[in-house]
């Protein structure tokens, strides 16, 4: 013989059941969403904890008033505050008045390292403005690292030609 239910009964049931539905699904989404959670600030501790942090200063550099012609060696301090060491393999700058004499250079975690940079400030131009990208090899990827040198030169010398002249005249006084 079955055993018969009341409508009642059967009410409370059915709304039992979409309660534990409902909180079931309640549940599975609140695990979900705290794995994902979880995941992320792994990832994240992960990313944070064994990549490199590498920052160079000063950025920019600027030399104020100088002389034609003059030649300067200025510094650069690059900080490795990461947990893995990396290399300053190059650099490539936008002419060749300056390079770095001290390249390749590796830095080890918590560390840091002064890069030397050799500028020829130029004789006939008044401003001087030059980029130099460092080559930073991480363990996982190459980094290219701007910084920036400036200089005015207020009284370029003349040009050989103007220098002639002046000589010239001067000599026949």
């Amino acid at each position: 013989m079955r055993h018969m239910v009341s409508y009642g009964q059967f009410k409370r049931r059915r709304a039992g059941a979409k309660i534990l539905l409902v909180l079931s699904g309640f549940i599975a989404s609140l695990l979900v969403c705290t794995l994902f959670l979880l995941g992320e600030i792994f990832g994240f501790w992960n990313m944070v904890t064994h990549q490199p942090k590498i920052e160079i200063k000063p950025q920019t550099i600027h030399l104020d008033n100088m002389e034609p012609g003059a030649v300067e060696h200025i510094f650069f301090e690059l900080e490795n505050r990461g947990n893995a060491k990396v290399n300053i393999v190059g650099e490539r700058a936008t002419c060749t008045c300056a390079s770095s004499l001290n390249l390749p250079l590796t830095v080890e975690p918590n560390r840091s390292a002064k890069i030397e940079v050799r500028v020829s400030l130029p004789l006939h131009r008044s401003q001087y403005d030059e980029s130099i990208l460092f080559m930073v090899a991480t363990p996982k990827k190459l980094e290219l690292i701007p910084v920036r040198i400036t200089a005015f030169v207020p009284h370029p010398l003349p040009k050989p030609e103007e220098q002639d002249q002046q000589s010239d005249i001067s000599s026949g006084q």
